[in-house]
C-alpha cells in the first residue's frame, strides 16, 4: 500500500491530484444519507476550514493545493440537486435552489483545483439514483430544457467560474502562500456561519456562508 498512488501517499506523487471526498460530504453530505451536509444544516464547519484551505487537515499527505480536486458530485455519485432533496424533501424550489447556489459559492471559493459536472449548474439529476455506468440513457443523459429553467444558477456559475480565473488570490497553490492571505473569522461548529478573508497588497475579499436559515 505505501506505492500506491492513494490520498495516503500522496506527498510521494507532487503532480497527482485527489479527488476530497471531505469537501463533498461536509458541504453536501455523505452517499449513505447517514451524515447531511453543511448545506443541509450539518455542524461541520471546522472541517470545512481545512478542506477550503486546500485540504490542510491534521493527517494530510498533501504537499499543496494544486493536489487537492474540490468537488459535490461526479459521475459515480448522485447529483448535487439529487442528494439535496433526498435531505431535505420538504424544501420549496426556491430554498433548494439556495443551497445549490450555496454550494457552488463554496466550491469555487475554495483553493485547489475546482471541478463541476455538467449540468450541475442547472440542476440536472438522474432520477435519485448513484453511480449510474450502467443505466440508460433515460437516466444519463442531459435535458437541456433544463437551461431555461434554471438560469440563476447558471449565471452564478459564470460569475464564480470569471472570479476564479480572473484573480490569482482564488488559485493560490503553496500552503505557506495561502495561510499568508486567507484568514477565517467565522468557522465555529453549529454556527451554520463561516467567513473569511482573502487579501493582498492589490485585493481584498470578505466571504460569508451562511447555512444557518438566517441573516
Amino acid at each position: 500500500d505505501s506505492k500506491k498512488t492513494m490520498q495516503s501517499n500522496a506527498n510521494q506523487f507532487s503532480n497527482i491530484g485527489f479527488f476530497n471526498d471531505n469537501f463533498r460530504d461536509s458541504v453536501g453530505g455523505n452517499k449513505d444519507f447517514t451524515s447531511p451536509g453543511f448545506l443541509s444544516g450539518k455542524n461541520n464547519e471546522e472541517m470545512i476550514v481545512n478542506s477550503m484551505k486546500g485540504g490542510q487537515f491534521g493527517n494530510s499527505k498533501y504537499t499543496r493545493a494544486s493536489q487537492v480536486v474540490q468537488y459535490l458530485e461526479c459521475h459515480d455519485d448522485y447529483t448535487l440537486t439529487d442528494k439535496l432533496w433526498k435531505y431535505n424533501p420538504s424544501d420549496s424550489p426556491d430554498i433548494h435552489g439556495k443551497r445549490i447556489s450555496l454550494g457552488l459559492g463554496m466550491l469555487f471559493a475554495s483553493q485547489g483545483i475546482t471541478f463541476i459536472q455538467i449540468g450541475q449548474e442547472f440542476w440536472r439529476n438522474k432520477q435519485g439514483l448513484d453511480n449510474t455506468f450502467e443505466s440508460p440513457d433515460s437516466i444519463n443523459d442531459i435535458n437541456w430544457d433544463y437551461l431555461g429553467y434554471h438560469p440563476d444558477t447558471i449565471d452564478l456559475t459564470k460569475q464564480l467560474i470569471n472570479l476564479k480565473k480572473s484573480n490569482g488570490l482564488f488559485r493560490l497553490d503553496m500552503y505557506n502562500y495561502i495561510n499568508e492571505h486567507l484568514t477565517f473569522q467565522n468557522y465555529k461548529n453549529g454556527t451554520g456561519v463561516i467567513s473569511f478573508t482573502l487579501k493582498d497588497d492589490t485585493a481584498k475579499f470578505i466571504l460569508f456562508f451562511n447555512s444557518s436559515g438566517s441573516q
